[in-house]
């Protein structure tokens, strides 16, 4: 037999004259060797499990063992189970103990254990290191003695409030002894009746975290600080900051992109950034020249979409964003609305074009005006020497031809010079009215034998103030816009004319249902003759119009798409009471002056015109000095006044345009020589002479040619203080 058997078998193993039993080779050499000659295995039981062995053996062979002596094995083998128990269970809790307390140790935080009457149960080696205390010091010792924290109120202590709330506790202090700031979790030890017998606490020093912390909130802070500094110095800038990610998403818009787009935030971040453009093809344009200079444009020129569809003129410059290591992250946008300075720019570009057109027709009226000065001024002199009723008449009407080919003259200027014709109080109101009336035969009576219908919208402020303006040129102005309407709508429509007052000026909207204008035509429309309406127009419309309201320093604004109708926006300043009242101040005309006494200097390089004024001035009773070379006549006139001294009074008239002197130089040199001598400037250059500039070098009268003599004599008299 095995002699373990009884441990499986959990029953005892009797072997009296164990040699005399089967038993293995090994088993005999055990018992010889150890003498053995009867032997007894009891298992130790412990609810009925094996914990071990009792073996007794006899090496007397005359010594068997009797029945009481196996009772008495078997009792001894029950304790021995129990007994064997206990030890293993006591070994197991001193191992559990000594790893619980290697575990207790090694915890790198402050840990302690307090029973309910706020006694140190045990505490961990970091616990007494930081403190400098010794074990035996401590132990046994109330909480509040060592950490001397009885002076705080009982609210405060988290091992009250642990037992009390039945659930961990977490808080922090800063212990000044230990010049540190520490977390505290206080957790909860139940006994079987679920109290609280025990509280633990973890202290742990979190004094680098809240450094740490702290460094991090104020760097937080700070970066919050930049961050609404940047957004408000972009929602600051006028212009339109548009930023998305690599994608090309819109991440972020500013203030001015909102204004300038009439977009919400909301509404586009996160769409697409060629929402905001006309096309996707035109942000890939944009994109493309990006690409083409590294990354970046600059002052590139492009257009963006408004919400409702307006598309505006920008200067775009894009940049590419990086992060710190270098990687694409997106682009920023910022686009400069050019839009009106895109106007400004057309606008120069047509007062350029007028201005050079002026100056080709100044040169045009004065050898017009010269031609009509001769007629004019020799119908004069035949007058004074005839009788003839019917004669006299019939040079009149030639005398007022030549004198109405002034007012031609006056319309090439209008697209040049810088200020209006005579001015007086005028109501926009009645120049629209009239200008209504004139036309009306071309968009009411001619219309509607032809089967077209206009409709004639006028929505005119009663209270509209007045302007300060020259009545025919404005009326023309606007006959020029009714027919430029008119022909606008071959198949009929309408034309809506609204007046308004607008701060200090006076604004006219007026508007048809036309054909409209392509860009290209938009681009030309008040360029001088330039015509969309072949043989039959003669292009000077618009740009009359033009000429006409900024010489009244208004502007003129013009909106207009192809197949929509086309709107202008005219807007004046209005009428300053002062100039109301020096407008409403009308003299009587005078009768023309003897000129008996005076003494004329004149200077005229055309020889029919010098003759009439010569022959016109004797009439009157001047004493006439005429030169037709104004080098030879400074010099005769110079030597003349030397003569004459200061005796009588003295005039010189000056033509401008004259071969080696103009007329300008001839007045320098004569107010050298006698400053006090008043001098007349009759020009065939006529208006085109600004009465400023001329005052300027010296002339103190502008008369244009041709003249009446009456009007001529007036301006003679008014100088030289003579009278009717």
């Amino acid at each position: 037999p095995n002699f373990a058997n009884p441990a499986q078998t959990r029953k005892p193993l009797l072997l009296n004259n164990a040699h005399s039993h089967p038993l293995t080779e090994a088993e005999r050499e055990t018992l010889r060797e150890y003498e053995v000659a009867h032997l007894l295995v009891v298992p130790a039981l412990h609810h009925g499990e094996t914990v071990g062995l009792l073996v007794l053996s006899r090496s007397d062979e005359g010594k068997r063992f009797t029945p009481p002596e196996v009772e008495t094995a078997l009792a001894l083998a029950a304790q021995m189970g129990s007994a064997i128990h206990n030890a293993s269970l006591y070994r197991k809790a001193l191992e559990r103990e000594t790893e619980w307390v290697h575990t207790f140790n090694s915890i790198t935080d402050m840990l302690f254990i307090l029973d309910r009457d706020f006694s140190l149960l045990s505490c961990n080696e970091v616990f007494l290191q930081k403190y400098g205390w010794r074990r035996e010091d401590v132990l046994g010792r109330k909480c509040y003695d060592l950490f001397e924290c009885s002076k705080y109120p009982s609210n405060r202590c988290e091992h009250i409030r642990c037992i009390e709330e039945k659930s961990p506790i977490e808080t922090f202090y800063e212990d000044f002894n230990l010049s540190g700031k520490f977390r505290v979790k206080v957790s909860p030890i139940f006994d079987e009746r679920g109290e609280v017998v025990k509280t633990v606490h973890l202290v742990q020093d979190v004094t680098k975290e809240k450094e740490y912390e702290e460094k991090l909130n104020e760097s937080l802070r700070k970066t919050k600080e930049m961050s609404e500094y940047l957004t408000a110095l972009l929602d600051s800038s006028p212009d339109c900051i548009i930023s998305a990610d690599q994608k090309g998403n819109i991440v972020f818009i500013n203030r001015g992109a909102e204004e300038l787009l009439g977009y919400g935030e909301d509404e586009l971040v996160g769409k697409h950034v060629s929402e905001v453009y006309p096309s996707l093809e035109e942000a890939r344009r944009v994109g493309r020249a990006m690409k083409e200079n590294g990354g970046k444009v600059r002052n590139f020129h492009s257009r963006l979409r408004k919400k409702d569809g307006e598309l505006i003129d920008v200067l775009i410059s894009v940049a590419t964003l990086h992060d710190a290591e270098g990687n694409k992250r997106g682009t920023v946008g910022i686009s400069k609305d050019i839009s009106q300075l895109k106007k400004m720019e057309e606008h120069l570009r047509q007062a350029e074009k007028l201005t050079a057109l002026g100056k080709l027709a100044s040169g045009i009226a004065h050898d017009f005006n010269n031609l009509l000065t001769a007629i004019a001024m020799r119908v004069e002199l035949l007058k004074m020497k005839i009788s003839d009723e019917d004669a006299i008449k019939e040079l009149s009407i030639i005398e007022n031809a030549a004198l109405r080919g002034t007012s031609t003259v006056e319309k090439l200027k209008s697209f040049y010079r810088k200020e209006p014709g005579k001015m007086s109080p005028v109501n926009l109101n009645d120049v629209i009215r009239e200008a209504a009336e004139i036309t009306s035969p071309r968009w009411k009576n001619i219309a509607e034998s032809r089967g077209i219908r206009f409709d004639l919208e006028l929505k005119l402020d009663n209270n509209l103030k007045k302007i300060e303006g020259n009545y025919g040129e404005l009326k023309d102005a606007f006959i020029n816009l009714f027919i430029n309407a008119i022909d606008a709508m071959p198949e009929g429509g309408t034309i809506r004319v609204v007046t308004s007052n607008v701060f200090d000026s006076v604004r006219v909207v007026f508007s048809d249902t036309g054909v409209g204008m392509d860009d290209e035509v938009k681009v030309r429309a008040f360029e001088p003759f330039f015509s969309t309406k072949g043989e039959k127009g003669t292009g000077l419309g618009l740009s009359t119009v033009y000429g006409i309201v900024t010489r009244h320093g208004g502007s003129l604004e013009m909106e207009t798409e192809k197949g929509k109708g086309t709107s202008f926006t005219l807007t004046f300043p209005i009428m300053r009471k002062s100039d109301s009242e020096e407008a409403g101040r009308e003299e009587s005309p005078k009768p023309p002056p003897s000129l008996s006494g005076v003494t004329v200097y004149l200077f005229e390089d055309e020889e029919d015109i010098r003759a009439s004024l010569e022959t016109l001035m004797r009439e009157r009773g001047a004493r006439v000095f005429s030169f037709g070379d104004p080098e030879k006549g400074i010099q005769e006139v110079t030597s003349l006044m030397g003569k004459d001294g200061e005796k009588g009074k003295r005039v010189v008239i000056t033509d401008l345009g004259m071969p080696g002197l103009n007329g300008f130089e001839v007045t320098r040199r004569i107010k050298e020589k006698n400053g006090s001598v008043p001098v007349v400037m009759l020009t065939g250059w006529g208006t085109f002479v600004e009465p400023s500039h001329a005052k300027t070098q010296g002339v103190d009268r502008v008369v244009s040619k041709p003249v009446k003599m009456d009007d001529l004599l007036a301006a003679v008299g008014d100088l030289l203080g003579l009278s009717g």
